[in-house]
């Protein structure tokens, strides 16, 4: 089943398009705006998204989803644990010279 971009409306289009012409913002939340932005203006389905912008199948329809599911706010990239820090901040501090 091929996965589409949910219809919007003139306010969150006008935001979408912003957002993925802009130079300002990070280069992922633009590529993300642009996924979902041909997938509304154009009608395009993941497929055939992800073969005009070089990227996988996958990654198009985890944004698609993500889209219709959250709106705007779910192209942005959710926070992630990472790795722990190797000292406690408080047990780092008596190593450190005073300055």
């Amino acid at each position: 089943m091929t996965v589409h971009a949910r219809s919007v409306g003139a306010e969150e289009l006008s935001a979408l398009t912003q957002l993925a012409r802009s130079r300002t913002r990070g280069a992922g939340l633009v590529r993300r705006a642009q996924i979902v932005l041909h997938g509304v203006e154009e009608g395009w389905g993941a497929p055939e998204i992800a073969t005009r912008m070089g990227l996988s199948r996958k990654c198009v329809r985890f944004w698609l989803k993500r889209f219709n599911e959250q709106g705007l706010a779910g192209l942005h990239e959710a926070m992630r644990s990472g790795r722990p820090p190797p000292t406690p901040p408080k047990s780092a501090a008596r190593w450190l010279p005073p300055p």
